[in-house]
């Protein structure tokens, strides 16, 4: 049968986004962990990647054993004591990268134990704090997403421009001009 499944490759560093791949289950050779939308997936292996993202896609997968997944907590109203999607951007800082960076163990294939994982602190806003962080997080991600379309666009003009001084070359050769 087939799983939506998410590797450690499915998931870009430092970004946040992450894929789910249709893959046969019997291809995978180690036990897999099952995640739902909303929850995050931290990779444990090559911390330093910062390959953490929050799953939103509409059904849940399977990620690799080299994840932890992680769900926010919620307080006694049942309601999320910090956005997921802010977490998600705070596990892949500095802030806390400099709390686990002495804790990772291994050199060829280095990666963070999940008990200490869970020992990292997050400092918890209120929800209208949280709320403005959200607000300002996304417009920054939108301007990001922005110019690098931007610069997209312009790399893609570059390449045609090289491409067109090649033939244009060719051409006066040519042409004898």
């Amino acid at each position: 049968s087939m799983i939506l499944y998410t590797g450690l490759a499915h998931i870009e560093s430092e970004t946040g986004i992450a894929r789910q791949v249709p893959t046969p289950a019997n291809s995978l050779k180690s036990a897999v962990k099952r995640y739902e939308a909303g929850q995050i997936v931290f990779a444990k292996m090559r911390p330093n990647l910062r390959k953490v993202a929050l799953m939103e896609f509409q059904e849940g997968g399977y990620v690799s054993p080299e994840c932890i997944v992680l769900e926010v907590r919620t307080d006694s109203t049942g309601h999320l004591l910090i956005d997921p999607m802010l977490l998600s951007a705070l596990l892949r800082s500095e802030f806390v990268y400099g709390q686990i960076m002495h804790l990772i163990a291994g050199i060829g294939r280095p990666r963070l134990s999940t008990k200490d994982l869970r020992q990292v602190r997050i400092p918890v806003a209120d929800a209208n704090k949280q709320a403005k962080a959200r607000m300002q997080f996304d417009a920054d991600l939108q301007a990001s997403r922005k110019i690098r379309a931007n610069a997209s666009a312009l790399l893609k003009q570059a390449a045609d421009l090289e491409k067109s001084a090649v033939e244009d070359l060719a051409m006066s050769f040519v042409a004898g001009d």
